[in-house]
């Protein structure tokens, strides 16, 4: 994970200090931040949220601007699991390089390899993303 972090700070050039908020009250200094990485489980629509939308970044969105192998990405409403581990397993028999990312896997951010990116061409990423995710 750190060496996620030291991604983020070279890649949107962001001073290496920075605030972890908690509570009740942890989106009412977003003014204060640079970037700020969402979760899923908070929309982009939430009042307090909205007007800070260009800064505004997640996971899985880094994950999608800077990873460079070839990403399968299944969403929908029911069988993405099975879905997802069906692909997953069709690439590995076919003796790619593969990974299982997701709601189903590791965290995204866990398989950038921020250090080495053109080492990721010739891999596929299976990626279960949720509806969340993808806002």
């Amino acid at each position: 994970m750190v060496e996620n972090l030291e991604y983020l700070y070279k890649t949107f050039d962001i001073d290496t200090q920075f605030d972890i908020v908690l509570g009740e009250d942890y989106l009412d200094n977003l003014q204060n931040f640079d970037i700020i990485v969402k979760t899923p489980g908070i929309s982009v629509y939430h009042h307090k949220i909205s007007p800070y939308r260009k800064k505004i970044t997640s996971q899985a969105q880094i994950f999608f601007d800077y990873y460079q192998g070839k990403i399968i990405a299944v969403s929908g409403t029911k069988g993405k699991s099975t879905t997802s581990t069906l692909i997953y397993e069709t690439l590995k028999h076919a003796k790619k390089n593969v990974k299982l990312i997701g709601n189903i896997g590791k965290p995204v951010l866990d398989y950038l390899d921020s250090k080495n990116l053109p080492s990721q061409q010739d891999e596929y990423v299976v990626f279960e993303v949720s509806s969340y995710m993808l806002e």
